[in-house]
């Protein structure tokens, strides 16, 4: 920015004596001692005109040329440690001037951080991000700046001042620079901060547009969605939904952030254990994830094929679809998961927190109607219909018999019992059932699985339905 403006005459002037004056608490005061080696730097100021002109009216010309002076001298040595490719730009050059604009006029009150310094800062940080700039950059030239500037104020106060004032004018111009630095420091760290969960959230959202976009059937462009979700659609997907019971954990606005973060822990944990190579995570909602693994040669694992103990604890529910490929495979997949979610939080509430689509599947082909697959069940397992742990254990066994198509030995071996135990147990189990084990044994092995997944919000109640009992067997007593 230029000026039409006549250069300051600069005086040469004996340091006066004396205790320091009253208007040392003065902006004017310190601006007395401000001289530039060359009055003409004013025409380089960079600050906005009404800046310029409050700066000019407190401190005078002198001032506002040293400030341009001093500015230089910091771009310069900046300049020296900045790449060739990333040159100090105009935005930082006002930045630098705006500080040591600021610093002078603390040395005389206490200023507050300007909104043009905040705004400068900001231009220069959405500049710099994108270059891979990071704070821990900005605060090392911080340091610099302010070495510059303290040299050069200690200079003019030595020069300026009488002996007897220097130790307190060093200690003013320490203190109010070391001040000055660390509120500065905190202004650009949360100017990074900032800007950071801008991008992120802008990001995010142009993710989370695409990603619905493609579940609602839009055309896909394999190439965009590729750049923007860093995700390959063509892969062979496994899509999940997960999220939390907030019934069981504490709300807090707080561990949002560490809720997702979390969910997205586990999903990644598990699309790896299933084999996937890479990773699309979408948080939607404050503790919601919607999750998809790739592979590319070869379908994922299914959740219900996973490691027990790669599982979540109790308070995180996963749904998982089936596997499929590309595109169509990537909504198919996700679609059974968020139906199997619905489920869970109606009909299917309390029957655990892993929802597995193929170990459902029948009570969605059902329409999942719980009523319905419940008489189902309680109807084939007759007195098994019972959660009594000496029950559970004989349908268990019982399910692993069927599972080994009858064999005794395999079922001893896979439950790592006795073969004897096992005659016992199923033998048991048949009386309880009040009917042979090969009649209807498909629709058995049906009411013995959906039991098995799904016993408490089948199996609520014990035993054999009362209204089921002979009628008046006890009457009378």
């Amino acid at each position: 920015m230029t000026r039409e403006c006549s250069p300051p005459v600069v005086e040469n002037r004996e340091p006066d004596s004396g205790e320091v004056p009253e208007e040392s608490k003065s902006t004017y005061f310190w601006a007395k001692l401000l001289h530039p080696a060359d009055p003409a730097a004013f025409e380089s100021v960079l600050t906005g005109a009404r800046e310029v002109d409050e700066l000019v009216a407190d401190a005078g010309l002198a001032a506002a040329a040293w400030t341009a002076e001093t500015t230089q001298l910091i771009v310069d040595q900046l300049s020296c440690s900045s790449s060739p490719d990333n040159p100090v730009s105009p935005a930082e050059k006002r930045l630098v001037e705006g500080t040591v604009t600021w610093t002078l006029y603390r040395l005389a009150r206490a200023e507050p951080v300007p909104g043009y310094f905040r705004r400068e800062l900001g231009q220069c940080v959405r500049e710099r991000l994108a270059n891979g700039s990071t704070p821990e950059s900005w605060l090392h030239a911080l340091n610099d700046l302010y070495a510059v500037l303290t040299e050069r104020l200690l200079h003019a106060a030595a020069t300026g001042l009488p002996p007897e004032q220097h130790a307190t004018a060093m200690q003013e111009i320490t203190t109010t620079l070391f001040h000055s630095m660390s509120l500065l420091g905190d202004e650009i760290t949360l100017a990074f901060l900032a800007e950071r969960r801008r991008q992120s959230a802008g990001a995010a959202a142009e993710r989370a547009k695409l990603v619905h976009g493609i579940l609602d059937g839009a055309r896909v462009n394999a190439e965009r969605a590729h750049r923007h979700l860093g995700y390959d659609l063509s892969l062979h997907h496994l899509g999940l939904v997960l999220w939390y019971d907030e019934d069981t954990v504490p709300w807090c606005d707080d561990d949002t952030r560490n809720w997702t973060r979390e969910l997205e822990t586990v999903a990644t944990g598990l699309l790896r254990e299933a084999g996937c190579s890479s990773t699309l995570l979408v948080p939607a909602g404050s503790a919601r994830l919607w999750a998809w693994g790739g592979r590319v040669h070869g379908l994922p694992a299914e959740l219900g094929e996973l490691d027990p103990t790669a599982l979540p604890g109790g308070h995180v529910h996963v749904a998982g679809g089936l596997p499929a490929e590309g595109v169509a495979g990537f909504r198919r997949s996700y679609g059974q998961a968020a139906t199997l979610e619905h489920l869970s939080r109606t009909v299917l509430a309390g029957s655990g927190n892993i929802h597995d689509y193929r170990t459902l599947e029948l009570f969605v082909l059902m329409g999942g109607d719980v009523g319905r697959l419940t008489e189902f069940v309680r109807r084939e397992l007759g007195g098994l219909a019972d959660q009594e742990r000496p029950v559970v254990t004989l349908r268990e066994t019982l399910k692993c018999y069927l599972d080994s198509e009858r064999s005794t030995t395999a079922t001893a071996e896979r439950l790592r019992i006795a073969k004897n135990t096992v005659a016992y147990r199923v033998k048991k189990a048949e009386q309880l059932r009040s009917r042979p084990i090969g009649q209807d044994q498909l629709r058995l092995h049906l009411a013995l699985h959906l039991a098995e997944r799904m016993g408490p919000a089948l199996l609520s109640g014990r035993g054999t339905p009362k209204e089921r009992r002979p009628a008046g067997r006890n009457r009378g007593r």
